[in-house]
């Protein structure tokens, strides 16, 4: 079921039939449901994981909160799948200040949130990382049937970052870990925030 889910997921990424909603989302609520979720993946595998909010601005977003936990979701579930004993995996998550201050109370102002996967696994050699993000491809083809999945992961990954807008890259060390880094835009969710100023 896994892989046929994926396979169609890749498809109708291609053909552009998958539209991602425009609705309020807490990046909060979002963190702790990945948390949660691969938590006990992590704790099976003795693998600690961590999660950091740093600064964020505006908690409540507009976007696609499904395929933002579908993101976050697949990386770090690699990040613990693909550890050492003990090893240990960080979900960092944070905002980005506007470039331009001028524009910061205009509605239609993007604010773009940086997610950092960090993990002291295996690591990806040279030679995967240049088809890290091909359809299929596994990184380490003779741990396949213990850590399970498709190789479909990071090609989905790769294609919802990019119709979001985003940017994801990642850098490696063989032996010592990976860090993938994501940078996405989202709308802030005034309706929220113009009810919060009436209350207070």
């Amino acid at each position: 079921m896994e892989l046929v889910n994926d396979v169609l997921d890749m498809n109708k990424l291609e053909s552009g039939q998958i539209k991602l909603e425009e609705k309020p989302f807490s990046i909060s609520e979002i963190l702790k449901e990945v948390e949660t979720v691969v938590g006990m993946a992590a704790t099976e595998h003795g693998i600690t994981l961590t999660v950091k909010k740093g600064e964020i601005n505006h908690e409540n977003l507009l976007g696609s909160s499904l395929h933002v936990r579908q993101i976050l979701q697949n990386i770090t579930s690699n990040a613990v799948k693909y550890n050492k004993p003990n090893g240990k995996v960080i979900l960092e998550c944070r905002e980005l200040p506007p470039k331009n201050e001028k524009v910061v109370c205009l509605a239609e102002t993007e604010n773009t949130v940086i997610f950092c996967v960090k993990d002291t696994g295996i690591g990806i050699s040279k030679e995967n990382q240049e088809r890290i993000f091909e359809r299929f491809y596994r990184v380490d083809k003779g741990r396949s049937r213990e850590t399970g999945g498709t190789g479909l992961g990071l090609a989905i990954v790769k294609k919802l970052v990019e119709q979001m807008e985003g940017t994801i890259h990642f850098v490696s060390e063989p032996g010592k870990g990976t860090r993938f880094t994501l940078v996405i835009p989202f709308l802030p969710d005034d309706s929220i925030e113009m009810q919060t100023e009436q209350t207070q």
